[in-house]
């Protein structure tokens, strides 16, 4: 299909001429004598491509080029400035009204036609493109919807597997707990209600994952605060007799570091409740977690109890639950975990955050 071409121009010698010349190369031609009737031709007939003059009555070209640049049906139809007009400031001016050439008269037609030419074939580019872009656009937004249906079936699995994992660890605890209490050694009794303890640290990440709108990540604050009142109410004897002085940081940590956390704090905050105080004497126990600089992780664990008796080198002697926590510092959360006995006992760890 031939290319239609608009031709606006007060001069009608000048439309003959033209008309002529682009006819003989194969376009079709319409043309209006002055802004406002071409205006209206273009709305109507929509063609590839305007040639307009500058200088006519009325509605000049700059004018008519404006308006053709802000309508929606013409906005997008090439226009060539044809013109006498050859200082610098009226092509700038041409340019700045949104035409994409700009032809001085008189006019050399070999040069016009290789122009126009060289306009049609760019704005088929650009349709060609725009639509190109269109499809792979709605390609992407259906690609998106897929993906975000996958995605939401996905992390309702993996909710569903969090909720599973922790319900199946509590029903282990329960048993244990249950079987603690029946126990006539009371050695074995502990030792089962410890592991329980335990397995209900870990429950509880799986529990907070569930829970969050995160997946990957556990609050450890929050995971702390539960966990410290798990412990507690396993040792509610001492309900009354101990003070808790409980500063955490807002800090977001791995599931893995999490569980490493938790077990160590498990272990340390048990150990405070069964040894540090004897007799159900009145003490102070400190949980505290900072957040240092370079990412990087403090917790302590300290009470005033009575500490560790004889000089014992906790990090070379320490009890299996001592080495544990120390491996698990060491090489889980690849940190630094120093004791101190001076005034009851106190665990430090110092390790970087993994996310």
């Amino acid at each position: 299909m031939n290319s239609t071409i608009l031709i606006i121009d007060d001069d009608p010698f000048n439309i003959k001429i033209i008309s002529a010349y682009l006819l003989e190369n194969g376009y079709s031609v319409i043309n209006a004598s002055d802004g406002r009737s071409g205006i209206e031709m273009a709305r109507e007939e929509k063609p590839d491509l305007i040639l307009l003059d500058i200088l006519m009555p009325r509605l000049n070209g700059f004018e008519t080029c404006k308006i053709l640049k802000e309508t929606v049906d013409t906005e997008r139809i090439p226009v060539i400035f044809l013109t006498a007009l050859a200082e610098s400031s009226s092509i700038k001016k041409a340019f700045e009204a949104g035409a994409v050439d700009y032809v001085t008269k008189p006019i050399e037609f070999t040069a016009l036609l290789a122009r126009i030419k060289t306009h049609l074939s760019l704005s088929k580019l650009n349709e060609n493109l725009e639509k190109e872009v269109n499809n792979k656009t709605s390609e992407l937004e259906s690609t998106n919807k897929t993906l975000k249906k996958l995605l939401g079936d996905r992390e309702l699995l993996i909710k569903e597997i969090y909720h599973r994992t922790k319900n199946n660890m509590l029903v282990i605890s329960s048993m244990l707990s249950l079987h603690s209490t029946y126990a006539e050694n009371a050695d074995f009794s502990r030792i089962l209600r410890e592991i329980g303890n335990k397995i209900q640290s870990m429950a509880l990440v799986h529990k907070k994952l569930y829970q969050s709108s995160d997946l990957t990540t556990v609050e450890l604050r929050e995971y702390i605060n539960d966990l410290f009142d798990l412990i507690r109410s396993s040792y509610n004897s001492h309900f009354g007799k101990i003070e808790f002085q409980i500063d955490l940081d807002e800090i977001s940590v791995s599931i893995d570091m999490a569980v490493s956390c938790g077990i160590i704090i498990n272990e340390l905050l048990s150990n405070s409740f069964k040894y540090a105080f004897p007799d159900y004497q009145k003490g102070l126990i400190i949980v505290q977690l900072k957040l240092l600089k370079e990412n990087t992780i403090f917790l302590k664990i300290a009470d005033n109890g009575i500490g560790v008796q004889g000089g014992i080198d906790l990090e070379k002697t320490g009890s299996l639950g001592i080495r544990t926590i120390i491996g698990i510092a060491e090489n889980q959360l690849l940190g630094d975990i120093v004791f101190k006995s001076d005034e009851g006992l106190s665990c430090e760890i110092i390790f970087p955050n993994d996310i």
